[in-house]
């Protein structure tokens, strides 16, 4: 359960001081990616209408794909004469701040296999880290947040917004969200029904927090 952060820079010609400028790689142990593998096997996700609009964290998928039907949607409208209003979303650090205990709570609702779903609760109230610098090492301290499995908290979400009844469709589809992996686009004919889909996504998005 232990794990070292290297901080890593993303823009060279930025400042090197500002914190933000940093994204940290996590390196797990061999023992810890062993044990994901097996979990993994065990963990599968319900899987419903809501899933075809996440394009990321997908085999099979690829930020490709979404941006190639982005496209097509786009075209579709502009092709018919009508205008298309495009809203990204970026979560700001949204791996680093997914809450723990309401992440377990959606997957005990998705009726996952509840000794591995008590195994992850044990293993990520335990865990310690520390940051290596170069040729230095911190001290170990606990984490109390972060995951990699966002696409479980952006469900919600995508739900929320696809069966709103409002933004671009294609026939009975609706096509007014693309989700990329944790960035998202909104889609809608008119700039009133890009607000409406944003008032529903800042509502979800503050009871996920």
């Amino acid at each position: 359960m232990d794990t070292e952060f290297v901080p890593l820079l993303k823009n060279k010609t930025g400042y090197i001081t500002d914190a933000s400028n940093y994204r940290a790689i996590a390196i797990s142990n061999a023992e810890s990616k062993l044990l994901e593998n097996i979990v993994l096997q065990r963990i599968q996700s319900s899987q419903d209408d809501v899933h075809c609009y996440q394009l990321g964290f997908k085999k099979g998928h690829s930020t490709g794909l979404c941006t190639y039907m982005l496209k097509q949607t786009v075209e579709y409208y502009t092709m018919g004469g009508s205008h298309v209003f495009l809203c990204f979303v970026n979560f700001s650090k949204a791996f680093d701040k997914v809450n723990y205990w309401k992440l377990f709570i959606m997957l005990f609702n998705d009726s996952l296999y509840f000794y591995c779903i008590k195994l992850l609760v044990f293993w990520y109230s335990n865990q310690m880290a520390c940051v290596r610098w170069r040729n230095s090492i911190s001290s170990t301290f606990h984490i109390g947040n972060g995951t990699s499995r966002v696409e479980f908290y952006v469900r919600d979400i995508i739900s929320s917004i696809v069966n709103c009844g409002v933004g671009c469709h294609v026939g009975e589809c609706y096509m007014n969200l693309f989700a990329y992996a944790d960035d998202m686009v909104l889609l809608a004919p008119a700039w009133s029904a890009i607000q409406k889909t944003l008032t529903i996504l800042k509502t979800v998005c503050t009871k996920l927090i």
